[in-house]
């Protein structure tokens, strides 16, 4: 099975979003797909409106209206119509409970098919985001999922469900290689479904998916082993011996071409500054000339820059000439020949 989607948001205005979706999906030689199409509106800084339709194999209108009843707590009310199913109704309500804790209710009234309740809260840390959900209609289940994070880049995600459609249980890794691009692997097992191994690359509105059935049975505890240990450890081998070296070669190389680079501005400037040296240097010499006849001020050294090492060089030349000139004086003066008498 593949899945594909992609989305694009247009901001015409500050108060207006138009969404444009496609999702395509392949089973076996089946395969199915949908078009979305949506506008948002923002009309007070308390209340924005929502219309979306999808054409494709289950075509939906649907019309929203979100509206913030405090600081703490927004309720939207949510009408959509199909045409196998006729109207339905939804009631979403969502409150910031604490700091780092938020829940929200939702009630479908309708259609009967889907009529029901969820119930869900989340809790976000530095370091993990726990949320707990409870469905309650037609399939009533619990489920969990953890999302823990084990380095800037990497995390570990754990989804666990109990219901009375069955009992499943998810383990992945997700490596982040940007703020808009993201690959997860991981193996799900389920009573019903049995053993099954998911990679999903997400990129901006871009999310392609493939989950890959291992085996129908949950029982193949060795497969499920296998499903569970050589994704992860796969990964760690491929990230750390060969995207790792790929992005250190290509990281030394942009260096090395920024260093080149920097090296060539420097030489440029050093040519300018010797240029520019050499057409004030006739100007200055005229200059001390002038001065010097007038028993005025010559400047015969001066230093601009790092003065600290220029004085370490002057210290350095100082004692070495203090070391000469003390030599000079401790050396023995040659005798004089004696003059040899006539």
């Amino acid at each position: 099975m593949v899945v594909v989607q992609n989305s694009l948001d247009l901001s015409p205005t500050d108060s207006d979003v138009v969404l444009l979706q496609g999702q395509a999906a392949l089973r076996g030689n089946q395969g199915g797909g949908n078009v979305v199409v949506g506008y948002k509106r923002v009309l007070s800084p308390n209340d924005e409106i929502e219309g979306s339709a999808v054409l494709g194999l289950r075509s939906l209108l649907t019309l929203t209206s979100t509206r913030r009843l405090g600081h703490y707590t927004t309720a939207a009310v949510s009408g959509n119509y199909s045409w196998d199913q006729g109207m339905g109704l939804q009631v979403t309500t969502s409150r910031q409970l604490c700091h780092n804790t938020s829940a929200s209710l939702t009630w479908v009234v309708g259609p009967a098919t889907a009529t029901g309740m969820n119930f869900s809260i989340t809790h976000r840390s530095t370091k993990y985001v726990i949320t707990g959900k409870l469905d309650l209609g037609l399939v009533t289940s619990i489920s969990s999922r953890i999302t823990y994070l084990l380095t800037e880049n990497l995390s570990l995600k754990v989804i666990g469900r109990f219901g009375t459609s069955g009992i499943d249980a998810e383990l992945g890794l997700i490596k982040k290689f940007s703020p808009t691009s993201n690959l997860y692997a991981g193996s799900a097992v389920s009573l019903a479904g049995g053993t099954a191994f998911k990679v999903r690359y997400s990129r901006a509105g871009q999310v392609f998916e493939f989950p890959i059935l291992l085996t129908g049975d949950f029982r193949d505890f060795e497969l499920l082993a296998a499903a569970t240990i050589i994704p992860p450890l796969a990964s760690f081998l491929l990230l750390r011996y060969v995207v790792r070296p790929i992005r250190t070669w290509q990281q030394r190389r942009v260096e090395r071409q920024q260093r080149l680079e920097y090296a060539e501005q420097l030489k440029h400037a050093a040519q300018r500054a010797a240029a520019e040296r050499a057409l004030l240097e006739p100007v200055a010499r005229r200059r001390a000339a002038a001065e010097a006849a007038a028993e005025g001020l010559v400047i015969l050294e001066a230093a601009y820059g790092i003065l600290h090492e220029w004085r370490l060089d002057r210290a350095a030349a100082g004692a070495g000439q203090q070391q000469q000139d003390h030599q000079q004086q401790q050396r023995p003066a040659a005798p004089k020949q004696q003059q040899q008498n006539s």
